[in-house]
């Protein structure tokens, strides 16, 4: 299964998706961030698109999860100005256009265009995890799948300045994909006596799970067990700072 493909190799109607970490969209005319400080709906849109690529979206519901207002808040005006802002935050990668560009809107539904072919670091996990889990604990080939889905997990889900229920159920899922990932990884580490995985894992799960209580501690328990007391001190700290409920009446 391909994962994002080096631009120089991609075709018209490919693009790249990063979902985990800061959102980014690319294709072989180049890469486009939603800029920190923005707060456009437009960006949301083209976010919850993408999030469910494959199907058309009824207006009502896509303004329901984009807006803080819900659909209720719209215009008519309004709504034909972000969804004419969102296809301009794309014209620099040529995906803009109406009916050949990326968004398509008819008939009330939004979609994704199907004629492009998008490939998201979402999906790729998702492989990742199906193959994990038919490789036995002790066969190294399973521990570089674990360290290639860590290294995939730059952040959390669609992780910036915008929170939405439905982006806050996908944080909290992955949160607990990674968690399992974690637990996996580590039970490989202590088979294969392997610890190349665990500095990043540390890294990765107080970002991305920081209230993954099991995961946590088992992490705490290895780096004791090895004296690894430089690691551990940076760890609880980093722990300690994300104000984790559970961190509090811990102690190791």
């Amino acid at each position: 299964m391909a994962y994002l493909k080096r631009p120089e190799k991609m075709g018209d109607n490919e693009v790249n998706v990063r979902l985990f970490g800061k959102f980014e969209i690319e294709n072989k005319w180049g890469k486009r961030n939603e800029p920190r400080a923005n707060r456009a709906g437009s960006w949301m849109l083209l976010k919850y698109l993408l999030a469910n690529t494959g199907r058309e979206v009824p207006s009502d519901e896509l303004l329901d999860a984009i807006l803080v207002g819900g659909a209720e808040s719209e215009t008519e005006v309004n709504a034909r100005v972000r969804l004419t802002r969102a296809r301009k935050a794309l014209e620099p990668l040529r995906l803009n256009g109406a009916k050949d560009g990326l968004i398509l809107f008819s008939g009330g539904k939004y979609s994704v265009n199907p004629a492009y072919d998008i490939y998201t670091d979402e999906s790729y996990f998702l492989e990742l995890k199906r193959r994990i889990k038919a490789i036995p604990t002790p066969d190294p080939a399973g521990m570089e799948l674990c360290i290639e889905a860590i290294e995939l997990f730059r952040g959390p889900y669609l992780d910036d300045v915008h929170t939405r229920p439905w982006i806050d159920k996908f944080r909290r899922t992955y949160a607990n994909e990674f968690a399992a990932l974690g637990l996996d990884t580590l039970g490989r580490v202590e088979a294969l006596g392997d610890a190349r995985a665990v500095p990043l894992l540390c890294r990765r799960a107080v970002t991305i799970a920081p209230e993954a209580e099991e995961l946590h501690k088992a992490l705490v328990k290895f780096l004791v067990a090895q004296k690894e007391e430089v690691e551990l001190l940076r760890y609880i700290s980093q722990l300690t700072r994300t104000g984790a409920e559970w961190i509090t009446e811990f102690e190791y």
